[in-house]
């Protein structure tokens, strides 16, 4: 028997009628397609059918778009990426970790395109977060941990003013939130 792969001799060896072989490439990164070829005591030859794979082990590359150390008025914040894989013709998975902790936000995306990330809601202070990206093949990579601030509007406290109005016996009464 002949072992092609990518259409050239990759081995060869003999071995009787009806028994098994175990044949165990040593492939690089790509698609390989692999047939065997056999050939008989008189010469006659028969090739199997075609076995297409793909080995991946090269990671993604995950990229954050988003400043270190941005300020965000929401307690929910957006970071934009983007991810390219050596391999992927169909989406990335990708996914927001806050302050080491999944945020809840997962999404499949296309590859090496420039899109945004939600969080769910944190609280007011500083935090981090990283994106990671694993590809169709499993591989995965994270982005550089980043730091975030949020600060949301709150109401600090209430005041009440109460005013009688000019040559008036009536009260006014104004209220504001600061």
């Amino acid at each position: 028997y002949t072992v092609f792969r990518n259409g050239l001799s990759n081995a060869s060896g003999f071995m009787n009628n009806n028994t098994a072989t175990t044949y165990v490439p040593g492939s690089a990164n790509g698609t390989h397609t692999y047939y065997v070829q056999v050939v008989d005591p008189s010469g006659n030859y028969k090739n199997s059918s075609t076995i297409t794979w793909t080995i991946d082990q090269i990671l993604p590359v995950p990229t954050n778009l988003t400043a270190n150390n941005t300020n965000f008025s929401t307690a929910s914040p957006s970071f934009a990426f983007n991810v390219t894989d050596n391999t992927a013709v169909s989406t990335i998975n990708i996914t927001l970790f806050i302050d080491g902790v999944v945020n809840g936000t997962t999404q499949l995306v296309a590859n090496n395109t420039n899109l945004t990330i939600s969080g769910t809601a944190v609280s007011n202070g500083t935090h981090t977060f990283v994106i990671q990206a694993i590809d169709p093949a499993g591989n995965a990579a994270n982005t550089t941990q980043g730091t975030f601030t949020v600060a949301t509007p709150t109401t600090l406290f209430n005041v009440s003013i109460t005013v009688p109005a000019t040559n008036s016996t009536n009260i006014t009464n104004v209220t504001q939130n600061l």
